[in-house]
């Protein structure tokens, strides 16, 4: 991750209600983000020098945006651009989609309104429909998590359970990325569930032999066999989803004592 895009998932994940930092999306070429803090640059001339480091080697006619990025407690966040543009939330919601599982502090901008700049009351373009297909667990995404993970690492993780036919039901995102779980608890709120559905979130942890070990006190049998059938239909396309074929569950009491233990049962 570039410093400029550290920074940014920095100031998203801080941004507090009543602050203000400068904001630049292009929608073109790399699709890029800038966030810059605007307390101590006023005049924007600091984020315009990073901009410009952005913007080098994209086209004159590149579709790109730049304003102020608000923090709203009751709202989310508000992006007031200089000029609206009628693309900015769907080409950013795209954008999200495709960077979320590298960068968890991007669950900041779901949901992300657009407000009048002559008026920041006036919100003037969101779509919180879109939203809920954006965020939710991916097969790129995923992918990305375990390629990601080394020997001792461990993840956060979700998996569903009984979910509609073409769902992805596992979603990853390395502790290293995430400490707390925070922003991975805030992303996991917009994933639909259907009634009889089973979840169960945890954390999985990558042996020194590369097995993954899932724990959770919601672990059951039926975690083995959801993740085997689907990986089994997808790691053509996806080879590094292998590494989930003889995961272990375990499931723990409050206490942390091992309750159970689950394996994947495969034909020889």
């Amino acid at each position: 991750m570039s410093d400029t895009s550290a920074r940014t998932d920095l100031l998203l994940d801080g941004l507090a209600p009543g602050q203000r930092h400068w904001f630049w999306f292009c929608a073109d070429g790399h699709p890029a983000l800038v966030v810059s803090q605007m307390e101590g640059d006023s005049n924007g001339a600091e984020f315009q020098a990073v901009v410009a480091g952005a913007r080098f080697g994209l086209p004159k006619d590149a579709q790109e945006v730049s304003g102020v990025v608000l923090g709203r407690s009751r709202t989310g966040v508000l992006l007031c651009p200089l000029v609206p543009s009628s693309w900015l939330v769907g080409q950013l919601a795209t954008w999200v989609q495709s960077e979320i599982g590298r960068r968890p502090s991007l669950v900041a901008l779901v949901g992300v309104a657009v407000v009048d700049p002559r008026n920041e009351d006036d919100i003037i373009q969101t779509d919180a429909g879109l939203w809920v297909g954006v965020i939710q667990p991916s097969v790129q995404g995923l992918a990305d998590a375990l390629e990601d993970l080394s020997p001792g690492e461990s993840a956060w993780y979700w998996l569903g359970s009984g979910l509609p036919e073409g769902t992805v039901p596992l979603a990853m995102v390395p502790v290293r990325l995430d400490g707390s779980g925070r922003r991975f608890r805030a992303r996991r709120r917009y994933f639909q569930v259907p009634d009889g559905a089973r979840v169960s979130v945890g954390i999985a942890t990558v042996g020194a032999d590369g097995a993954l070990g899932f724990t959770s006190r919601d672990a059951s049998a039926s975690d083995c066999s959801t993740l085997s059938d689907w990986v089994d239909a997808h790691m053509k396309e996806h080879p590094v989803l292998a590494r989930l074929h003889g995961a272990v569950f375990l499931r723990v009491s409050p206490g942390g004592e091992v309750a159970e233990r689950y394996t994947e049962a495969r034909e020889a």
